[in-house]
């Protein structure tokens, strides 16, 4: 140690960044919190088609696990440090939670929408879908619910009455 050094300057602990599962989790809850944003207020073009975002953000969610995943695998192999905190867990249960639920909500509004449609077709109304191509490797059931909205519809006059419309609401 040089005399211009002092004790004290030599035993601080240098302030270097090591990423920790935790700041994961946090930058996983950000991208969401980005995602659900652009979705309410149009930023990008992939906005306007119902669907995208929601599932840019489970997608992200699962990257994000599997990237965790190989991180406690290489921790296993090289003995090295792996650990969460209680407030990262409660962080982590948020960060997967937030875009599953909002996928759920999502299917669950097409869905309500596909039961009021029946709905008007069983008083001989004509609804009127606009589908767009999902991605082939998305299961059909999500697809259909996601990529597929109303684009049109008729009623015709005498068979429409405030009993009828009443019976259209969601339940």
């Amino acid at each position: 140690m040089s005399e211009s050094e002092s004790p004290a300057a030599a035993s601080k602990p240098s302030r270097i960044f090591r990423p920790t599962p935790a700041w994961l989790v946090l930058a996983s809850l950000a991208v969401t919190g980005f995602l659900f944003l652009s979705e309410w207020f149009q930023w990008f073009a992939f906005d306007s088609h119902k669907g995208w975002i929601v599932l840019i953000a489970v997608a992200g969610v699962l990257a994000v696990l599997v990237v965790m995943l190989l991180w406690w695998l290489v921790a296993l192999v090289f003995r090295l440090r792996f650990q969460y905190s209680i407030r990262s867990l409660l962080a982590l249960t948020l960060a997967v939670a937030l875009p599953f639920s909002w996928l759920a909500m999502e299917m669950q509004q097409l869905r309500d929408a596909r039961t009021a449609a029946a709905a008007i077709e069983s008083i001989d109304g004509i609804v009127e879908w606009s589908e767009r191509p999902g991605p082939s490797w998305l299961p059909s059931f999500v697809w259909k619910d996601l990529f597929t909205h109303v684009e049109s519809v008729t009623l015709f006059g005498d068979q429409v009455t405030d009993a009828v419309l009443e019976s259209l609401k969601p339940a």
